[in-house]
């Protein structure tokens, strides 16, 4: 387990404070939960691997995302980061185990995720809060019309630009956070945005080889993974950049 900066154990017991109704604990709701999320994954997976029609491998496969979200969700973001998950040490321990699965480069990803969320409750879209002022610059501006909609969209499940990264990693992990400022993450993302697309086109090369060699291995577990860091991402823009949302005072 990581040691929490002051800055976050600050940030995290403050909202603790403020909605202590969100951190009750229940095992036996946990247990149901993972229960259900993996069966769902493990069906899906067989059926996946086992069709031998392409489309149904694709469509099943890229619902597999889903799952794989439910459990990266309630490990990184519920266990992880808000401790409002697991009650008992057996709890605990299942869930950093599945942890280590759902995202092996674990320690750097938790830290740099851990400081930027827990900041953005502390302080949303404080001059610090820098991913999010980016996302939210990023997402109005790709609003104006059905096609820029269309490539946001695009752009956030398949291509893998303009996500969180290395660079973004880097940037997180070893700046202090009272020193991370728009102007500086603009310039992370600049340098991201070109790694992320030509990172993205290795990996989907590798799927396609993959295929080749060991089509299970690809249809069950790669094909899903190409796609739920950008599902993920997807899918917490738009709690973030609602217009309604956007006043600080109903941000928090």
């Amino acid at each position: 387990m990581l040691l929490e900066p002051q800055t976050d154990k600050a940030a995290l017991d403050g909202f603790r404070a403020a909605n202590p109704d969100l951190f009750k604990k229940d095992d036996w709701l946990l247990a149901a939960h993972l229960g259900i999320v993996l069966s769902v994954l493990g069906i899906l997976t067989y059926v996946v691997i086992a069709t031998p029609y392409l489309w149904l491998k694709t469509v099943l496969g890229a619902l597999n995302v889903l799952p794989w979200f439910a459990l990266i969700n309630v490990t990184i973001h519920h266990h992880h980061t808000h401790r409002n998950t697991a009650l008992h040490p057996w709890a605990r321990r299942l869930l950093d185990f599945l942890y280590l699965i759902v995202l092996p480069n674990a320690p750097k990803r938790l830290s740099r995720y851990r400081l930027a969320h827990l900041n953005h409750h502390a302080q949303p879209f404080h001059e610090t809060d820098v991913d999010h002022h980016y996302g939210k610059r990023r997402y109005l501006a790709m609003s104006k019309n059905l096609w820029t909609k269309f490539l946001y969209f695009a752009e956030l499940t398949f291509v893998g630009a303009h996500m969180p990264g290395w660079e973004d990693d880097h940037y997180m992990n070893n700046v202090p956070l009272e020193d991370w400022n728009p102007a500086d993450y603009e310039r992370v993302k600049a340098v991201e945005i070109k790694k992320s697309r030509r990172l993205s086109a290795l990996q989907w090369t590798g799927f396609g080889i993959l295929v080749w060699i060991f089509p299970p291995a690809a249809w069950g577990w790669a094909f899903p993974m190409l796609l739920v860091k950008n599902w993920a991402h997807y899918l917490g823009q738009f709690q973030h950049y609602d217009e309604r949302f956007l006043d600080p005072a109903r941000s928090v």
